[in-house]
């Protein structure tokens, strides 16, 4: 069991830290390189070596009208909010059959296909069963499992991590949060490995299960036993060295970005394979 406890305890890292988008604006996540796939506008965070050729991630031409077939991989829709609005969405996806699993995060200001209101605000107005229903229907798959996260509880984690060691200089994790929060932080690929050397570390292994269970009484979920095992169950043959992290691509418009139903509808299928075109 502590080999879920550190899995799941470095997944939420992996998601908060690594630049989550901030409600209302339309920063994309960074690659360590900085580099940009200048024909799909998409940007990369990997926290783990991401497979070759994700950067190349297709983006139908204007003519592309195939319909998308429906997307069987397991799904988590992962929310972080602060007083109650909503900060930032993450889709946890797993491609059983290639046993790839991805991070997409979805842009508070994205307006998916067929829909007026953006994302944040169909979450505002309508709540988490409307909201779900709308992902569905754009990522075209089932999200049946949610975890909802508040902005003092990720505050609040982080103090309980402590500090790290990274590259020789004691960080306290609270401070790294906010930097990333401010921006002033766009990678953070080694604190990742800091915290998982740490979590290993014999007198800090014994902390694990004391941070698993903080977060289960301090988060919103419909997750229950038998799908945490049955996630337990699919770890020592999930292909983590191939995680990667993709933000959804769009047009960008003013304060939106839009997106296009030919891309909601393969994006979970095509980050979750082993080669892209």
């Amino acid at each position: 069991m502590k080999r879920l406890f550190i899995f799941i305890i470095v997944l939420f890292i992996t998601i908060f830290i690594f630049n989550p988008v901030k409600t209302g604006e339309l920063k994309k996540t960074p690659l360590k390189s900085r580099q940009k796939e200048q024909s799909t506008g998409i940007t990369l965070a990997v926290p783990l070596p991401v497979k070759e050729g994700i950067k190349n991630y297709f983006l139908p031409g204007p003519g592309y009208q195939s319909p998308a077939p429906f997307c069987p991989n397991q799904n988590i829709l992962l929310l972080w909010t602060e007083k109650g609005g909503l900060k930032a969405i993450t889709i946890i996806t797993y491609n059983p059959r290639t046993r790839i699993p991805a991070l997409l995060t979805v842009p508070t200001c994205t307006l998916l296909p067929g829909e007026t209101l953006t994302t944040g605000e169909i979450y505002d107005r309508k709540g988490l069963s409307t909201f779900t229903k709308t992902l569905e229907k754009a990522f075209n798959t089932t999200i049946p499992h949610y975890i909802i996260i508040d902005q003092t509880v990720v505050e609040q984690f982080s103090r309980r991590l402590g500090s790290v060691n990274l590259q020789g200089e004691t960080v306290p994790v609270i401070s790294i949060f906010e930097d990333t929060l401010a921006g002033r932080r766009l990678n953070d690929t080694d604190l990742v490995k800091a915290l998982i050397q740490k979590l290993l570390l014999p007198g800090e292994m014994w902390k694990v299960p004391g941070h698993l269970t903080f977060l289960v009484h301090n988060i919103k979920t419909n997750l229950t036993l038998p799908v945490f095992l049955d996630i337990f169950s699919k770890l020592p043959a999930m292909k983590l060295n191939s995680l990667t992290k993709v933000s959804l691509p769009g047009e960008e418009r003013e304060t939106k970005r839009i997106a296009s139903p030919e891309v909601t509808g393969r994006i979970l299928s095509q980050i979750t394979q082993e080669s892209l075109p």
